[in-house]
């Protein structure tokens, strides 16, 4: 009988002592938690529950980068709590992002991973752990298996047994983060710890990236004298001031003029206000960490390349070493030139070192651009090649019948929008309606690029013809708006407008001209005084906003399914709402009382 007592015994603790091995896994449900501490005397303050997207922690399917958090500096910087002043805190904290999980009591526990990228500021300590805490004693912290995350090591694992992981105790496994307070000031510069569940294969993997809008896109500028080409400052640059515009798939290049009209009063840019005495490389690039240690390639489509011959254009790839003052220790590309259709840049594993920080994207290098000469400047335009359209070809102009919408949508008409090829910069527009209603005139939106009406042929009633004529080869779309005659709405003389857009598409899959089922929009109230409410079921990327006249006055990114739009400030009348979801363009009317 002791026998089997014994047996079984050492069967239960067998079964005790089974193993756990855990990673990061960005489905579990992840807390965050924040422990204070005074600078005077590294004494315990207090500590609090925290989001952990507050705590600037960010969690993927297995990845989770970890940088300091800025949250509290901005939320408390006026609060004696924690600042003697607006910029001195007298608190540093060690933040905590982490996984609770009770079911995990009486096991042995194993908890690892990679350490991809470790750019992190020396100030901080990053250490990955397993905790226990007894419910029973206050909560009190009574197993803390730890490892200190530094930079040059590659991987971590940290393990617990059974008989520290009571039955009963509380089970967290994650990543704190020890120092400062984060001034967000400083965050460019103060870096990041990126870990992954270690399943990768390493070295040998390969990641492939290419213009994507939904990226976070930064802007450098680097500095030039120009009488001996040597190097003078750099500095951060908003990517919209480098006149960089970046759509879901698409990047549009230009020189950069804002410099121009901001500093040529300035002797460290300009001998004079129409001689500058610097010329710049201004960078449009994605910074992403997490591409270290792997091979990679970035590659798209030159769509269109219009720019003055002045100008360098180059697409890159990109390694800084934060230990070495930041030094470019990797720099792969190409030089974008007329007549290539495509681009490709390619770094190594062996390159991109695990804890340099990894960059990739394009610089426009040359003259500071005079904000006269914008318009002949010209443009080179990219994509990521997912699109068999594209290129500016005037073959690619196309015949589409359209429904008109006015007003009233009973009394809706067929018109007929035909394109006729004159060259790659011109073209014939007709617009010809099959009913009494008369076709008025042909109204181009003055927007950059937009084509000049260079011929009218208004000789039979109810049809029109325009010829357009382009600086340049055109690239993108133009909305083309149609003045219908007045008719009567509700006892008041209106204009019905219709916009066209003429697509560059070879395709020819344009929507119709006022498909207001188009993700069955609704607008509410119609007629509206304050604000309008726009709702579809889908994600709705912009919309654009047009008055009778066809001069656009609003133009709003939404990127999601509803918007309250503030028309107060627009006059009284009938305006066009002209909206994107996915790569289909549709338009409703609302009237302003």
């Amino acid at each position: 009988m002791k026998k089997i007592t014994l047996l079984f015994t050492l069967f239960i603790v067998a079964f005790l002592s089974a193993q756990n091995s855990v990673t990061i896994d960005g489905s579990k449900t992840w807390k965050g938690y924040v422990n204070a501490f005074n600078t005077s005397d590294d004494s315990y303050a207090f500590g609090f529950e925290y989001g952990v997207a507050d705590l600037k922690t960010t969690i993927e399917a297995s990845t989770i980068t970890l940088q300091p958090n800025f949250a509290i500096w901005t939320a408390e910087n006026t609060n004696a709590s924690w600042f003697d002043n607006a910029t001195t805190p007298n608190k540093y904290i060690e933040t905590s992002s982490y996984v609770e999980d009770n079911t995990l009591a009486g096991t042995d526990l194993n908890f690892s991973g990679n350490i991809d990228a470790h750019t992190i500021d020396s100030g901080y300590t990053v250490v990955a752990f397993i905790k226990a805490l007894d419910p029973n004693s206050g909560y009190a912290t009574v197993v803390n298996e730890s490892m200190t995350l530094t930079s040059g090591v590659t991987s971590f694992s940290i393990s617990a047994t059974a008989a520290q992981l009571v039955s009963g105790y509380i089970i967290q496994y994650g990543f704190s983060v020890k120092g400062a307070l984060g001034n967000p000031d400083n965050e460019s510069t103060l870096g990041s710890v990126v870990l992954s569940d270690g399943n990768s294969t390493g070295a040998t993997s390969s990641n492939d990236v290419s213009i994507d809008g939904s990226k976070t896109w930064k802007g450098y500028v680097n500095a030039f004298n120009t009488s001996d080409d040597s190097y003078a400052f750099g500095f951060e640059y908003g990517v919209a001031d480098l006149k960089t515009t970046i759509e879901a798939s698409i990047i549009t290049l230009q020189p950069n003029f804002a410099i121009w009209t901001a500093e040529n009063t300035n002797a460290s840019w300009f001998d004079n206000t129409t001689t500058p005495n610097k010329y710049i490389e201004a960078s449009s690039f994605v910074e992403n960490n997490a591409l270290a240690g792997a091979d990679l390639n970035f590659s798209g489509k030159i769509d269109a390349h219009t720019i003055d011959s002045g100008y360098t254009v180059v697409a890159f790839i990109k390694a800084l070493d934060p230990n070495s003052g930041y030094a470019t220790v990797v720099n792969e590309n190409m030089t974008l030139t007329s007549g290539v259709t495509s681009f490709s840049v390619s770094a190594t594993a062996e390159q991109l070192v695990s804890g340099y920080i990894i960059q990739y994207g394009f610089s426009v290098k040359g003259a500071l651009g005079n904000p006269d000469n914008e318009s002949s400047l010209g443009s080179v335009v990219l994509s990521d090649g997912s699109s068999t359209s594209g290129g500016g070809s005037a073959s690619n102009y196309c015949e589409k019948v359209v429904t008109h919408f006015g007003i009233e949508a009973e009394t809706a008409s067929a018109i007929k929008l035909t394109i006729e090829n004159s060259g790659t910069k011109t073209m014939k527009v007709t617009i010809e309606s099959n009913d009494s209603d008369a076709v008025d005139e042909i109204v181009i939106p003055a927007v950059t690029g937009a084509p000049t009406v260079s011929a009218k042929d208004e000789s039979v009633s109810g049809k029109i013809s325009v010829t357009l004529t382009w600086e340049n080869t055109p690239t993108d779309d133009i909305d083309i708006n149609v003045l219908w005659s007045k008719v009567s709405f509700e006892g008041n003389w209106q204009l019905k407008e219709d916009p066209v857009t003429v697509k560059f598409d070879s395709s020819c899959e344009t929507a119709s001209l006022n498909d207001s089922t188009l993700s069955d929009i609704s607008l509410y109230p119609n007629p509206v005084s304050n604000i309008l409410t726009i709702n579809t079921h889908n994600v709705i990327k912009n919309v654009v906003l047009y008055n009778i006249l066809g001069k656009q006055v609003m133009y709003l990114q939404i990127n999601k399914n509803n918007k309250s739009i503030d028309v107060s400030n627009l006059s009284k009348g009938v305006y066009l709402i002209k909206y994107q979801v996915e790569n289909t363009v549709g338009t409703a009317k609302f009237i302003k009382q």
